[in-house]
């Protein structure tokens, strides 16, 4: 093991926080009372033990998102729905200013986003 990996455990180590979203969040606090909480626990850990943040949230929408070709026609009815309350929940946790922030179009936080090379040229494993 490298020296710098043994004294910075979480170094090659990365928290993608995906869809932390107003749309996604906020129904389901009843549900989960410590999911707020729990959210900010662990950014908060991963600040503090140096590990690199990826903030990754949905942007569907009708032009480029391959999403809307998979919805089934009966969930179809939803799509302004899901367009017009996709707002990153930033009540939760607000991406620092060295944080990465990523939008995807898909499900896929990879497809058609640069997470894949920001991960590589970061050296996380």
């Amino acid at each position: 093991a490298d020296t710098n990996d043994a004294q910075m455990p979480f170094a090659r180590s990365a928290l993608l926080l995906i869809d932390i979203q107003k749309q996604w969040t906020r129904p389901y606090v009843p549900d989960f009372p410590d999911l707020i909480q729990n959210l900010q626990k662990l950014a908060q850990f991963a600040r503090k033990n140096g590990m690199l943040i990826v903030h990754i949230y949905a942007d569907y929408n009708k032009d480029d998102s391959g999403f809307w070709r998979n919805v089934p026609t009966h969930e179809a009815q939803y799509a302004s729905w899901y367009i017009a309350n996709n707002q990153p929940d930033t009540e939760i946790i607000t991406p620092l200013k060295d944080e990465k922030v990523l939008y995807k179009s898909t499900f896929d936080g990879f497809y058609g986003t640069t997470l894949n090379e920001y991960l590589r040229a970061n050296d996380i494993q």
